[in-house]
């Protein structure tokens, strides 16, 4: 599903706008070191991290922040304005497709700080306040106004939320900042463009729905559709599905296996209506509050288990079908997020190791890993990470060759997807741990769209094994969770 753009513009105001006396006591520091598997060298972790951004005081004891500040944390540390001493945290919940997270410090030292209460719905035109620490650590504001809200992308998750863009005079530091209206918690920033000078922000309204349900016994989410869907526009389009040139509806292009969405729609349905809203042929609806936004927006405001009335366009009449939303589970996707930086399962068998494929895989390459990954494997991801054939299948892939006398000639192979182990079809790790188990040994692999297998001599495997183990310094060369 591609991200729509939601934002919300804060042009500088030169009026002073009202923000809480205990503004200082109730924004902190947040110093978090990090580190995540190293998603090439599987057996390793990269190097620790260490990264800075603001905290704000929702409750006592309990700071929101954004969920990549904490993202494979080893160690989570507050520090409030003006004090030397630091108070290590724990997360009680990190959601990464809202990028928010909840933390909690020690009780005898959350009387340090004093919670901000929340504001609602921010109309245009109103005036919000933005606050960070300077070098110094004293308090600096910048003022603006509220122009507009929609539906964006998230700086570090495919998700797409309700967020905030602000442009103002303050030159933003770091991530985590507030943003203040009517003296009450407006927003918390989340990305800064220093070029156009845009602070785009999670507003209120998600933010306080989220610390509510981290803070229940249980915690319920944000409601998911299991589906992927286009716009309709292209009038020949319409014209094929036998839709009005300038109606509504957007068309399904997948759903996710045994969801709520796979039980009651098929690919190729257009979705003309959803929960009693109207979508238009670019997939936005006329939301109450908030005015024209994108339709993720209308699906992510329900909790995981209701249930949805959807009027669809199916063979050339309306039809109307019952949708029971879930909660996301990184478990059912074909590509993984591993957000939580989970050590991959892999096998080193004869210098091949292989692995599943996962976003934090690709990631790896950094802020450039479109053009540095496999072309394949960036394809693949990008169309159909949430959406495997059936539940359970993975993308299982060569990462690479480990040189050895075993593997001559294949050193330069790696990113194929392995489609057979012994001549077998692979769908997940879990085929080719039982495969490698009943024949012995792996001998040959068959890679897709790669004209020649790779074979290995099953008589030297063991020698070769126990070789590239300890030339290359690895611990193990496998690792196969119970249950597998």
């Amino acid at each position: 599903m591609k991200p729509f753009i939601l934002s919300l513009v804060l042009v500088l105001s030169l009026a002073a706008t009202a923000f809480p006396n205990n503004m200082e006591k109730a924004m902190v520091q947040i110093i978090v070191t990090a580190q995540r598997p190293d998603a090439r060298l599987p057996w390793r972790r990269e190097r620790p991290v260490l990264r800075v951004s603001y905290g704000i005081v929702v409750a006592p004891g309990r700071i929101l922040t954004t969920e990549d500040t904490v993202r494979n944390a080893t160690l989570v540390e507050v520090q409030g304005s003006g004090q030397s001493a630091k108070y290590t945290a724990r997360i009680l919940k990190a959601d990464p497709r809202i990028d928010a997270a909840l933390l909690a410090i020690p009780d005898e030292v959350a009387g340090n700080f004093s919670p901000i209460t929340w504001d609602g719905i921010q109309p245009r035109g109103t005036k919000v306040t933005l606050a960070q620490f300077d070098n110094a650590g004293q308090l600096q504001t910048g003022d603006g106004r509220v122009s507009e809200t929609s539906v964006s992308s998230l700086p570090s998750s495919p998700n797409a939320v309700l967020t905030l863009n602000v442009l103002s005079d303050l030159k933003l530091e770091r991530i985590g900042a507030p943003v203040y209206a009517n003296g009450r918690l407006a927003g918390m920033a989340i990305r800064y463009d220093a070029t156009n000078q845009i602070i785009e922000a999670l507003p209120a309204t998600l933010l306080k729905r989220f610390t509510e349900s981290a803070t229940a016994p249980q915690y319920r989410g944000f409601a998911t559709a299991g589906l992927s869907w286009a716009p309709m526009i292209d009038p020949a389009k319409r014209k094929y599905h036998g839709l009005k040139e300038n109606g509504r509806g957007v068309l399904v292009l997948r759903t996710t296996p045994d969801s709520g969405s796979a039980r009651a729609l098929e690919p190729g349905d257009v979705i003309l209506s959803w929960d009693g809203s109207v979508i238009d042929s670019h997939g936005y609806y006329m939301d109450p509050e908030y005015g024209r936004l994108g339709f993720p927006h209308l699906v992510s405001k329900r909790n995981p288990g209701d249930t949805v009335q959807v009027t669809v366009y199916r063979n050339r009449q309306e039809t109307n079908v019952t949708v029971t939303l879930e909660a996301y589970d990184d478990n059912r996707a074909l590509i993984p997020q591993n957000t939580e930086g989970v050590p991959a399962e892999y096998l080193m068998e004869g210098g091949l190791l292989i692995r599943e494929l996962t976003a934090d895989y690709l990631s790896a390459f950094g802020n450039r890993w479109l053009v540095l990954n496999s072309p394949q494997l960036v394809n693949l991801y990008l169309t159909r990470a949430q959406f495997p054939d059936k539940p359970g299948d993975r993308v299982v892939i060569l990462v690479g060759i480990l040189p050895d006398d075993i593997n001559k000639g294949y050193e330069m192979i790696r990113d194929q997807i392995i489609t057979h182990v012994n001549g077998k079809p692979v769908s997940s790790m879990k085929d080719v741990f039982s495969i490698r188990k009943t024949d012995g040994g792996i001998s040959h692999v068959t890679l897709k769209n790669f004209a020649a297998e790779i074979m290995l001599e099953p008589g030297a495997l063991a020698k070769a094994n126990s070789r590239i183990a300890e030339s290359y310094r690895i611990p193990s060369l496998i690792l196969e969770r119970k249950g597998n």
